[in-house]
């Protein structure tokens, strides 16, 4: 399962207003791949989850991002 920064560069538009620092966090794709895998192997590497896995492992990411203060 490979994925490039092109899959999710729809999802974070840039915005017309300004934003606070953690509204900023865009996790690394080498981030989200690796959570996404995880994610892959706790699903019993089900196929045509591929796309489901990256979108919660970018989710889960930027979510701790924003707990954590970063």
């Amino acid at each position: 399962m490979t994925f490039s920064p092109a899959h999710t560069a729809h999802l974070h538009p840039a915005a017309s207003h300004a934003q606070s620092p953690q509204e900023d966090f865009v996790p690394s794709a080498e981030a989200v791949a690796r959570r996404a895998h995880l994610l892959f192997e706790n699903h019993g590497e089900a196929k045509g989850r591929d796309v489901q896995d990256w979108l919660q492992a970018e989710a889960e990411l930027t979510a701790e991002s924003q707990c954590s203060g970063k």
